[in-house]
């Protein structure tokens, strides 16, 4: 997959502020996430749900594996976030029984066109659309 957006929604300061990313790297642990050096590290403003860009970014390119790692909020006790929607597109993979375009989503709403989805989303449910 060619990663093009990821995409963040969360309020207030339960909201993520220091983002990182890790593209096609193992990272064990909290410590590793904290001390090695990201993919890519973003820094959010305060109380909002935003889309991160990847796409000017080779490093998200045939990506088969994403570590994302808040490394803070805003100053509340615990980080919230709402949901977290991946954007790419597929490689042409001709492997059988791979999925090759999908969209996932942990709370799907209308950001998203996911067919046979209703237009309010699955509230708390895992979803997504597929196709071969």
């Amino acid at each position: 997959v060619n990663l093009k957006e990821i995409a963040i929604s969360a309020r207030g300061a339960a909201c993520p502020r220091v983002v990182r990313a890790f593209a096609n790297r193992e990272v064990a642990d909290f410590d590793d996430a904290e001390q090695d050096q990201p993919t890519k590290e973003w820094t959010l403003k305060d109380g909002t749900s935003t889309t991160l860009s990847t796409e000017d970014d080779g490093a998200f390119r045939q990506i088969q594996s994403l570590t994302l790692f808040v490394q803070e909020n805003h100053g509340a006790d615990q980080t919230r976030i709402d949901w977290i929607g991946l954007k790419g597109e597929c490689l042409n993979v001709n492997i059988g029984g791979i999925v090759q375009n999908a969209e996932y989503e942990l709370r799907p709403g209308t950001s998203f066109n996911v067919p046979g989805l209703s237009s309010g989303g699955l509230s708390g449910q895992t979803g997504g659309a597929c196709s071969k």
